[in-house]
């Protein structure tokens, strides 16, 4: 989104809708994640796997996911002995839980990432 020629409302919703129909749930406007609820689960997106290819890589190096931005709040964490905020915000509500796939993927690969070890 950071590269719109318009940063406006039809241009924004534009890009959120060409991202959704591919199945492109996250996107990065600066270092703000924007999740769009897929409503359907999108298991191909979370586990390990992911985690690891997310893992020490920097913010925007890969596409938008909220394991790149977990792993960034961790790393700064470490990196400054300070305390890291991820603020998660929904305006959907779906019986399944899909709304809450981003929040607990980020608590699982921040959890995973102090496990392991950073």
């Amino acid at each position: 989104m950071t590269n719109l020629a318009f940063l406006n409302e039809p241009g924004v919703l534009w890009n959120l809708k060409q991202r959704y129909a591919a199945d492109a749930i996250y996107t990065y406007t600066g270092s703000i994640l924007i999740a769009v609820n897929p409503f359907a689960p999108l298991p191909h997106l979370y586990g390990p796997h992911m985690m690891d290819q997310y893992r020490g890589v920097d913010l925007g190096d890969l596409s938008p996911h909220v394991y790149a931005i977990a792993d960034a709040a961790y790393r700064q964490m470490r990196k400054e002995l300070k305390g890291q905020s991820i603020l998660v915000g929904s305006v959907s509500v779906d019986n399944d839980g899909v709304e809450r796939q981003p929040a607990s993927a980020a608590l699982q690969a921040t959890c995973t990432c102090w496990y392991d070890g950073g």
